[in-house]
């Protein structure tokens, strides 16, 4: 009897051993798995979605001694920079800039870290700031060979200079920065080729010099094309990059009163899907102005509305429209088209229907 209850208590004992090194087996594997969320590869793969995410786990890293603190310092600055927390990314950046001073081994890190300070400062409006830094950039850049980063701080040169109505240098700028990636191969630098012909295209336009803008925006239409035969870049990128374009050539063969040209082209933007934020972020848009005409219409605009703010931090201007003209709408005006009705007092005074 006793020794068929000791096989029971030997039984028992070998269980526990079992479960308590099963135990300390998962204890080791979640450990591993918590460490690994500590590193500079980790946290680069998630700031962007994840900002406020990044932040708590930089904290973190930070006390464990898990990653370089100049890396910490860059990480946190991107992760600011896509909160919109503009001078929070500045003083990151600045913290990194000078551990990388000090520590003089990474020169490539150096030159970003100058490349985000010339950029937030921009952000900022301090151009002259901005600019000392973006000339010690290039001089980095040539140093190292880094066309992407030349071509970036000499974009960033013609912004401030535009910007403290410097024109002829800013030109000058946009010129340089354009010469210097046309032609490239290197995925990155056509990508950036599009972006940067489309901001100079803005600027033109903002300075009258239509003809000019117009030649910009069709050189940019190449490009495009030269990036949809890049397999890495997805169609929907394709399709943002045609849409921003269509409708700024819509829009400017509207006030230049080209009408059929103008509806060509904004039918071609129809053609292509892009979020308005999208859109408003190429352009440099920092507000959208929406119209409204319901208790039903400001709830769902409302809505629209904070999804802009928290996702690109574009705020919405919404105006409310003359009592009188509560019923109108597009879907209405359509409609009484094609019954062939009278809809002129439907629409602006001076519009043409054809």
């Amino acid at each position: 009897m006793i020794r068929h209850n000791m096989k029971y208590i030997h039984l028992g004992v070998c269980i526990c051993i079992f479960l308590f090194v099963h135990n300390q087996i998962l204890r080791a594997d979640e450990t591993v798995s918590d460490d690994s969320l500590y590193t500079a590869e980790y946290i680069n793969s998630i700031y962007i979605a994840q900002p406020k995410r990044a932040l708590q786990l930089l904290d973190e890293a930070e006390n464990r001694k898990a990653i370089p603190l100049r890396i910490i310092n860059e990480l946190r600055s991107l992760s600011y920079s896509n909160m919109y927390m503009n001078k929070l990314a500045f003083m990151y950046a600045r913290k990194a800039y000078l551990l990388d001073s000090l520590y003089q081994k990474d020169p490539k890190h150096m030159l970003k870290m100058t490349v985000h300070l010339a950029e937030f400062s921009a952000m900022m409006s301090k151009y002259n700031e901005s600019m000392r830094y973006a000339l010690d950039g290039i001089r980095q850049a040539q140093e190292l060979g880094n066309r992407e980063a030349k071509a970036r701080l000499f974009f960033c040169m013609g912004e401030n200079n535009w910007r403290l109505s410097f024109k002829d240098k800013a030109y000058d700028y946009f010129n340089r920065t354009i010469e210097l990636l046309r032609g490239s191969k290197e995925m990155r630098e056509m990508m950036l080729l599009s972006y940067y012909y489309g901001a100079e295209m803005s600027f033109l336009m903002n300075d009258s010099r239509i003809d000019e803008a117009l030649k910009v925006g069709f050189e940019r239409e190449k490009q495009i094309e030269r990036l949809k035969e890049v397999p890495q870049i997805s169609e929907d990128y394709v399709d943002g990059q045609y849409s921003y374009l269509y409708a700024k050539l819509a829009y400017i063969y509207c006030m230049e009163k080209k009408y059929e040209k103008a509806e060509q082209y904004y039918q071609k933007y129809l053609s292509y899907d892009c979020l308005t934020i999208d859109f408003a972020q190429e352009v440099g848009a920092r507000f959208i102005v929406r119209g409204i005409r319901t208790v039903k219409d400001f709830e769902y605009e409302e809505t629209i509305a904070d999804i802009n703010r928290k996702l690109a931090g574009i705020e919405t201007i919404l105006l409310f429209t003359e009592p009188e003209l509560t019923c109108v709408s597009s879907t209405i005006v359509r409609e009484l088209l094609t019954y062939n009705k009278d809809i002129s007092q439907f629409i602006p005074k001076g519009m043409r229907i054809s």
